[in-house]
């Protein structure tokens, strides 16, 4: 009975000491995934942290209003940053379109990414001051990311792109695995949505998949509404039986619309195989006592003996256990030594005294590399204060309460300049308790001051805007009615002094009756609708009532649903109304009487036609109203041709505009209608009105002027072609002919010189020499008459080898300086197109050389594919280009000589002329079939 008992006793104590190992098993692991848990919410919310201020900073620097501001200059200062932040990826600057404008990886520079989560939701959300988590999605380049996205708005607030951060999960790989202190744990980061973004280790399979099942460690942890949680279970995406920790990181100082959620576990088998192990030993152990027992004492010291050995093997595990906890601890040191040395806050260990005893590499960024770590190890922190006065308050705070955050102060570099620093510091006890040491994290809020400063300066000029507005602006509370501000325009409108405008409401200045409309208006406000509400009424201080349209859109103040009301006055713009009318009544009665056509177009439909109109078509007024289109009574073919006129007349792009077009009789013939229409305000709407006119006749006759047009056109190059012939053969015969004829007379009189006696040549030696003369002019005036009829070297050499000639022949003749300039094009022309271009230089350096008073002419000549250009320029007197003065004979026949030469060809002439600024002519001809 005793040793029944004391085996009793003797189980439930062993029962007990295994039990309670195994709470103490648990909250130990319980204790350890918590504390990595943590370390990982506290670098991601620093990272998060310098993420959103750098995107606030490029969205800062670059406004995307201005596309031109941004270029490389922008894609450099991305690329520095992302080299600066080993956490970042790739930061992008888009546009309201979603086109890339600019990246650290110029491959994105162009790209479109409307598509993406992470540019749709900061668009339809459109809050500057949120960053934007994207669900984790693959990149065009092949990488499983999250993005952060801050977004940008134009001046009028209105969206105008975003500034994006992808996050490197190569860092988050290395920050993850550093936390791994047994093979069986796992990490793991996912969206505030429950998709998965990492896991360590690696486990692509599980990349992207969706957490938030029912009953999930994230469908829990999310429905505790806890920042931090620990629980046991099934891992959806591993499938293993696990404990986790899983913390929810969003830091206070980064608004966020979804965070990240962080999960650390082991398996719960691998937790307890040491105690199960050790549960199993006290189990044998105990069976081996209550045998030992049973069998008697004479096997006492054979237990003893096994028991001692059970002991032994007992503390060895538990030894070489604690071993492999203190390596595996020596190990997160060293990991969390490198995070440590990567952390973009600067850390600082000082005494009470204020002597650095450790200061992290942070240092060189904060001084921009004045100071280095080891210059500053063992000397005053207070030689670096900016302001004595505050490091004084930041040490009276400290010691008072312990800890203190976000102090703002300043750290003075070497050469004097001061940087404001953010400072984080709290007192940790030595190992009596005491107070030991003072522990600082030190954050550069250059880039946060300068954003304030724009911040600043931007509510100045939104309150400029605000106070000098000349329509009237309230801001009202949209559940209490009651008015919380109002600009000074609006405190003119209604009477009230801005300190009476607080203390009244809608109420107060809408009649009873309309106040049921405004309430209805609020609730649509409240719904985040905009809303005009025009020709409303309103009740002056002194009980007199105006009209005015009101303009209402929501707007928060703080936690307040509050309108934003724009309030103008019409009380004129009703007079002009009414005056209006009385003008249409006689606009009406004038229209009714005109020769000419008069319509009214809205909605596609006519809204009125006048008598005039009416009968040009053979419809009566009644007719057209009552038509399903005003479209049915015009010619099939230009139907497209006047729905054009009138939507861009409707919509503004040309107010005013003249245009013909075929319009179908009731008979169904066709006529030609001239309209000259105009865009204007119809029953408080846009419309188009019309004045038409019947040119049937007229375009008949400018249709039969055409044709007689083309025929002399037509005539007139067959007559150049018939006269350039002409004169070939009159050239010919002058060359072949004539001239040789004179050759033969010059031998023979140069004959007759030689064969005369002294005596006979001193007689006749004046009449000879007079006949040479005579001669030698006569065969320079028939040269000229063959240059001026058809120059024989144009049919030899070609144009350009002929426009030399020509210059040449200018500048020797007149004294006026010309020159071809340009190269030979190596190539002959057309004969026809030689010939031409070669009678349009002729009249044009005519026509130079009787009226320019030039100093100098040139010509040149460019042969395209396509084309043949010609250019005469002088730089003499000009002429008025509208009064075409270009010869003595006729001031226009000259102009219209060298047009009608270039038409017969298909070419063009142009001139170009003003007073004292010389003359161009340009010929244009192309050299294909005209």
């Amino acid at each position: 009975m005793l040793l029944g008992t004391a085996l009793l006793i003797l189980g439930a104590l062993v029962g007990y000491w295994v039990y309670d190992e195994r709470g103490r098993v648990e909250a130990l692991e319980r204790d350890r995934l918590q504390v990595q848990a943590r370390v990982i919410d506290e670098n991601l919310g620093r990272q998060l942290e310098g993420v959103n201020n750098a995107l606030a900073g490029v969205r800062n620097d670059y406004s995307l209003s201005n596309r031109k501001s941004i270029g490389p200059a922008a894609s450099r200062h991305l690329k520095t940053l992302t080299d600066a932040m080993p956490g970042v990826r790739t930061m992008s600057i888009l546009d309201a379109e979603g086109t890339v404008l600019a990246s650290s990886r110029d491959e994105l520079i162009g790209m479109n990414f409307s598509a993406r989560e992470y540019f749709k939701v900061p668009r339809e959300r459109l809050d500057p001051a949120t960053l934007y988590v994207s669900p984790p999605f693959k990149t065009v380049l092949g990488v499983f990311l999250i993005n952060g996205t801050r977004v940008a708005t134009g001046s009028r607030g209105e969206f105008a792109g975003i500034v994006s951060a992808a996050l490197d999960p190569e860092y988050f790989n290395v920050l993850l695995q550093s936390v791994l202190y047994a093979p069986d744990m796992w990490v793991s980061i996912a969206h505030g949505d429950g998709m998965g973004f990492l896991y360590m280790p690696l486990n692509e399979r599980a990349a992207g998949i969706d957490l938030a099942k029912p009953g999930s460690f994230f469908s829990r942890h999310r429905d505790s509404g806890q920042a931090a949680t620990v629980m046991t279970g099934t891992g959806y995406a591993t499938g293993e039986e696990l404990m986790m920790a899983i913390r929810t990181i969003r830091p206070a100082n980064v608004p966020m619309d979804k965070p990240l959620v962080v999960g650390v576990g082991r398996d719960i088998a691998a937790i307890y195989a040491p105690w199960r192990k050790d549960a199993l030993m006290d189990g044998g152990l105990y069976g081996a006592i209550a045998l030992t027992a049973i069998l008697g004492l004479t096997f006492s010291q054979r237990r003893q003996r096994k028991y001692d050995r059970l002991e032994a093997d007992y503390e060895t595990d538990r030894r070489e256990s604690a071993e492999r906890q203190e390596r595996a601890l020596r190990a997160s040191e060293e990991k969390y030594r490198g995070i440590y040395d990567s952390l973009q806050d600067l850390y600082v260990e000082t005494d009470l005294h204020g002597t650095i005893l450790e200061i992290s590499p942070q240092i060189e960024t904060l001084s921009g590399g004045q100071y280095r770590r080891e210059d500053l190890l063992g000397r005053s922190s207070k030689d670096f204060y900016g302001d004595p006065e505050r490091r004084t308050a930041f040490l009276r705070t400290l010691m008072l309460t312990g800890t203190i955050r976000d102090f703002e102060s300043t750290f003075v570099n070497r050469d004097g300049t001061a940087v404001p620093c953010s400072i984080s510091a709290t007192i940790r006890p030595d190992a009596e308790g005491r107070p030991g040491k003072i522990v600082s994290m030190v954050r550069d809020i250059t880039a946060r001051k300068r954003a304030e400063l724009s911040l600043r300066e931007s509510e100045e000029r939104l309150r400029a805007i605000f106070e000098g507005a000349r329509d009237g602006i309230l801001v009202t509370d949209v559940r209490s009615g009651k008015f919380l501000t109002g600009n000074p325009a609006i405190c003119r409108v209604l009477g009230y002094t801005l300190q009476e405008i607080v203390r009244v409401g809608v109420s107060d200045i809408h009649p009873k009756q309309d106040l049921a409309h405004v309430i209805e208006e609020f609730k649509r406000l409240q719904r985040g609708e905009s809303q005009v509400v025009a020709d409303f009424p309103v009740i002056r201080k002194d009980g007199s009532t105006f009209h005015a349209d009101i303009q209402l859109a929501p707007i928060r103040l703080g936690m307040t649903d509050c309108a934003l009301s724009i309030v103008r006055d019409i009380t004129e713009r009703r007079h002009a109304v009414e005056a209006l009318r009385a003008s249409e009544a006689q606009f009406r009665l004038l229209a009714e009487e005109n020769l000419a056509g008069v319509v009214i177009i809205q909605d596609g439909r006519f809204k009125y036609v006048n008598p005039a109109r009416a009968r040009m078509l053979g419809y009566s007024p009644e007719d057209m109203l009552g038509a399903s289109s005003a479209l049915e009574f015009v010619a099939d073919e230009d139907r497209p041709l006047v729905q054009e006129h009138l939507r861009r007349r409707q919509d503004g792009e040309a107010p005013s505009m003249r245009y013909t077009f075929r319009g179908r009789r009731k008979d169904g013939s066709l006529a030609y209608f001239e309209v000259l229409g105009s865009r204007i305000d119809f029953d408080g709407r846009i419309a188009v009105m019309s004045t038409v006119l019947d040119v049937t006749e007229r375009r008949l006759s400018e249709q039969e002027l055409q044709r007689s047009a083309a025929e002399l056109r037509t005539a007139y190059r067959r007559l150049a072609q018939v006269q350039d012939a002409e004169r070939r053969a009159i050239t010919k015969e002058l060359h072949d002919q004539v001239g040789q004829n004179l050759s033969a007379l010059n031998l023979n009189l140069h004959y007759i010189d030689r064969e005369l006696s002294d005596a006979e040549r001193a007689r006749l030696k004046g009449r000879l020499d007079d006949s040479l003369v005579l001669l030698e002019e006569t065969v320079a005036r028939v040269r000229s008459v063959m240059g001026n009829l058809h120059p024989p070297m144009l049919d030899e050499f070609g144009l350009f080898a002929t426009l030399r000639w020509l210059a040449h022949e200018v500048t020797h003749r007149s004294g006026i300086e010309s020159e071809l300039v340009g190269t030979d094009p190596g190539q002959r022309l057309p004969a026809e197109i030689e010939s031409t271009l070669m009678r349009i230089a002729q009249e044009a350096l005519m026509n130079a050389v009787k009226y320019s008073k030039a100093r100098r002419i040139t010509l040149a000549l460019a042969v395209t594919e396509r084309q043949v250009r010609l250019e005469i320029a002088d730089d003499g007197v000009g002429f008025d280009l509208d009064r075409q003065v270009l010869c003595d004979v006729n001031p226009t026949w000259g102009l219209m000589t060298m047009r009608e030469r270039a038409a017969a060809v298909g070419g063009l002439v142009h001139v170009a002329s003003s007073p004292g600024a010389g003359s161009r002519v340009v010929a244009e001809i192309p050299r294909g079939p005209a």
